[in-house]
């Protein structure tokens, strides 16, 4: 009887590794992290509008935040975003274009296909300084990109 226990348990216990592992770590968010422009440590603005420029509707309306997250436009290649905030009593209007490259992949029969955005860049920005500090996007990275304000 115990022969016959201990060969089911074994089984049970190999069967489980047959299965795929479906762990989706991709995301379409980009997670951008506001930095000081003299010490680069972390700040926070409040916003008085964030969008991103082909809707409506702002993702955040009088916000302050210090960090920002956007989602980018997966049918397309590029996305722009339009930042309004108050400096120094004057109200600024920046603006954000990210480039990044949507890529498919199969994990396995059973998962089927996600897409994946690669190879995050910053071709045109009025702010003075950012950083990529990842190219992909996954929900397992922290920050994607910093502006330093």
């Amino acid at each position: 009887m115990r022969a016959v226990l201990f060969i089911l348990m074994v089984l049970i216990f190999f069967s489980c590794f047959e299965q795929t592992d479906c762990l989706l770590n991709n995301t379409n968010i980009l997670k951008i992290t506001l930095k000081g422009k003299t010490l680069g440590k972390d700040t926070t603005v409040t916003f008085i509008s964030i969008r991103e420029l082909k809707t409506p509707d702002n993702l955040y309306t009088n916000a302050p935040l210090g960090k920002i997250e956007i989602p980018l436009q997966i049918k397309d290649s590029i996305t722009t975003i339009i930042f309004n905030y108050n400096e120094k009593s004057q109200s600024v209007s920046d603006t954000l274009r990210v480039s990044y490259r949507n890529q498919t992949r199969v994990i396995s029969i059973d998962c089927g296909a996600y897409l994946y955005q690669l190879d995050l860049a910053v071709p045109k920005t009025n702010f003075d300084k950012t950083r990529v500090t990842s190219s992909v996007l996954l929900t397992t990275v922290k920050s994607n990109l910093e502006i330093f304000l």
